[in-house]
Order: structure tokens, then C-alpha cells, then sequence
């Protein structure tokens, strides 16, 4: 029943904004007492912070589920490369502005609460984990340079995906062009 509370409240929010959630009407909509909800969630604050952090959640392992696997896979650092490339290619999509949106948003909101701060740390920690594994079989393997923190690595990646949001803002397609290729050199000099 959390989880789909949370679904509807993530889509309330995606869809009308944070200020347009109201307990009565998200209950009313699946189907429960408004009571119920605060068996799950103490408030509005925390429902509305649990949603922010589910969404993160979800968004986040979008990008990254795919690549832990897919780089165990590797077999040369021409494969790795490759595998680097197309999560670059699919994570800077057109249809994933809006991914990169909801971070830059949750992200800023998490600087004003926090309870989303605190569950911000942990979901990245948790998604990034693995990445990190399959970036330290990468090194161990030789396809990045040997001086290069594994840890930074991945949250620069992370950084570097999301960050794209601003030159989108500008709406200036040779400046997205320049970007993509200044974010994917700059990544790939730190590949041996």
C-alpha cells in the first residue's frame, strides 16, 4: 500500500506540482481513507518528502541499473568504452530532460529539508554502490587510470549527467552539441 501511495503522489507531483497534493484527493483517488495515509506518513511533509525521495529513486536506478551489468559483461576497454558511450548517449536523450529536471529539483529542495537531504545520501549511496563495484572491476582490469578514485569517478558521472540540465535551459542545440562532446572527452581522459 506504500509504494502505492507513493506511485500516486509522485504522479500528482510530476503532473500538477508539489503545492497541488492534497491528502483527501490522493486518497480518494486509490481508494482509502485519508486516515489511512497517516498510518503510513506522520504529515504532508514527510508523505510529500517520501515522494520526492521515491521518485529520486526510481529516476536514478534508471540510469545506472543498466550499466552495472552491462560492464561486468566487458571484456576489453574497447567494450567498457562502448558501454560508457550508451549510457552517455541514452542519458543525455531528449526524453530524459525531464529526468534531469526532477534531480535539479529534488536536489534543491533537499537543501531546504532535511529529512530529503538525509534520504538523498542513502539512495545515492545505494545506486551508486554497485556502479562503483563495476567501475573497481574496471580499474582492476586496467581501463582506468590507476590514480583515479573510483568513488569520485561515479558521482562525477552522475554529476556530469544531471548537470546537463543547464546548457538544456538555454535551449541552444550547438551548445548542447559542445557540451555532449566536452563532458564525454573529459570522462574519457580519464579512461586509459
Amino acid at each position: 500500500m506504500r509504494t502505492r501511495i507513493l506511485d500516486e503522489a509522485v504522479r500528482i507531483i510530476a503532473v500538477q506540482g508539489e503545492r497541488s497534493l492534497r491528502l483527501r484527493d490522493l486518497a480518494r483517488g486509490i481508494g482509502i481513507s485519508e486516515p489511512t495515509l497517516y498510518h503510513y506518513f506522520e504529515n504532508r511533509d514527510s508523505l510529500v518528502v517520501a515522494a520526492l525521495a521515491h521518485r529520486y529513486r526510481i529516476e536514478l536506478s534508471e540510469t545506472i541499473d543498466p550499466f552495472v551489468p552491462a560492464v561486468r559483461k566487458c571484456t576489453t576497454q574497447a567494450e567498457f568504452m562502448s558501454v560508457f558511450h550508451k549510457v552517455y548517449r541514452d542519458s543525455i536523450a531528449p526524453g530524459r530532460m525531464a529526468v534531469r529536471m526532477t534531480r535539479a529539483e529534488v536536489v534543491a529542495s533537499a537543501f531546504t529539508r532535511e529529512s530529503l537531504r538525509v534520504e538523498i545520501k542513502e539512495i545515492m549511496m545505494e545506486s551508486l554502490g554497485p556502479s562503483i563495484e563495476a567501475l573497481q572491476i574496471a580499474k582492476d582490469r586496467g581501463w582506468l587510470r590507476p590514480d583515479i578514485d573510483i568513488h569520485a569517478f561515479a558521482f562525477l558521472n552522475l554529476s556530469l549527467i544531471s548537470s546537463r540540465i543547464f546548457p538544456e535551459i538555454q535551449g541552444d542545440p550547438d551548445l548542447l552539441a559542445k557540451w555532449d562532446d566536452l563532458a564525454f572527452s573529459a570522462v574519457k581522459s580519464l579512461i586509459t
